[in-house]
């Protein structure tokens, strides 16, 4: 029996749970960083897809181990194996979900390879934003108004701060203000954003279609995901030197794949059952605070002001677009509750009726 106490326990304690998230995810590219100072981007990226995967697997194995694929393999030998296995109509989607999460993940690395860890957080609200946008073209969700400026606001914070940044950050030619590598990651940040929105949006639409659990679904995608990153990485692997690579590189890979990708999705996967889009929205706008505070100890690089004020208009941004969709959320629920009274009256109308006539 849930008790007012208990409902606060577990709201307080899912609270914690994505504050723990959001400084892990606001953290992990400042770790990414420092181990690409040793490798590649594109190495890294790769590393860190073959070890997330690898983590994904057995936890994907438990929590979904009552799931079975509608497949043709019958009166298989090993159907422990044969069951997880999709069909090929799905082996499909699956193929185009990890294209897309390996061009996000590739152009997040080189994106943040460019600029600074501070800049690519700056672009993680914005991916509420963009996925919204997708949901939107794809009719899962509807426009509202508040949503749209919600859009609007967050949209201008983040291209506002990447045109003043670019425009006024100084390059090695002291008369040219404009600076091509900035304006070269943020066009890798702003691909990233695009990629992960459709890859979001086709890993919905499978789940919502196809009845398959939300692990699952990423486990093939990631999978095909790593073949892809992988496929790309090999090209650069004759010019790794291990001598080189410190094991504060390797740290960051592991940090990267585990605090960065496995954990907080799992807790962020957790948290969109109980929480509203609003509480969500609010927590994981507050990622690039913690960047921020991580960049400074670990790099010692300190924030803009430009920035500061970038990050806080595009948050405010995505608070709106969490707003509408909890509103949309009270409605549908509303809506239900209506249905339901009037589908009881219905019945009821209907047994005086019976009762009557009898």
């Amino acid at each position: 029996m849930k008790t007012p106490s208990n409902v606060f326990v577990n709201q307080a304690l899912i609270h914690v749970m994505l504050v723990i998230s959001a400084v892990m995810s606001g953290s992990w590219s400042v770790f990414a960083s420092i181990s690409m100072n040793h490798m590649h981007s594109i190495t890294f990226a790769s590393l860190r897809a073959i070890l997330y995967t690898i983590v994904l697997l057995p936890v994907m194995i438990i929590a979904d181990r009552s799931f079975v694929f509608p497949n043709n393999f019958k009166n298989s030998p090993v159907p422990f194996i044969t069951n997880r296995l999709p069909s090929k109509r799905g082996t499909g989607l699956f193929v185009l979900c990890g294209l897309f999460l390996s061009l996000n993940q590739l152009s997040f690395t080189g994106g943040l390879a460019i600029t600074s860890p501070n800049t690519a957080a700056l672009f993680g609200p914005v991916n509420v934003v963009a996925i919204s946008i997708g949901s939107i073209l794809v009719k899962h969700e509807q426009i509202t108004k508040l949503k749209a400026l919600g859009i609007t606001i967050a949209v201008v914070g983040a291209f506002g701060t990447a045109l003043f940044e670019i425009l006024t950050k100084g390059t090695d030619v002291q008369d040219k203000p404009f600076n091509s590598l900035s304006l070269l990651g943020y066009i890798l940040l702003t691909i990233n954003v695009i990629c992960n929105s459709a890859y979001v949006n086709l890993q919905t639409t499978i789940m919502i279609r196809d009845h398959v659990p939300t692990l699952t679904v990423s486990f093939w995608c990631y999978l095909y995901s790593t073949i892809f990153t992988t496929a790309v990485a090999s090209f650069y692997w004759t010019s790794i030197n291990l001598d080189t690579i410190t094991w504060e590189a390797w740290y960051g890979v592991v940090y990267a794949a585990t605090m960065g990708a496995s954990i907080p999705w799992t807790i962020n996967a957790y948290g969109t059952k109980l929480l509203k889009p609003t509480a969500r929205a609010v927590h994981g706008a507050m990622a690039p605070v913690y960047t921020a505070i991580f960049s400074y100890l670990l790099l010692g690089d300190i924030i803009g002001w430009y920035m500061a004020v970038g990050a806080l208009v595009i948050s405010s941004g995505v608070v709106c677009v969490g707003l509408s969709k909890s509103m949309e959320t009270a409605k549908k629920e509303l809506r239900k509750e209506v249905t339901m009274k009037e589908v009881m009256m219905q019945d009821s109308t209907e047994f005086v009726d019976e009762v009557e006539k009898v």
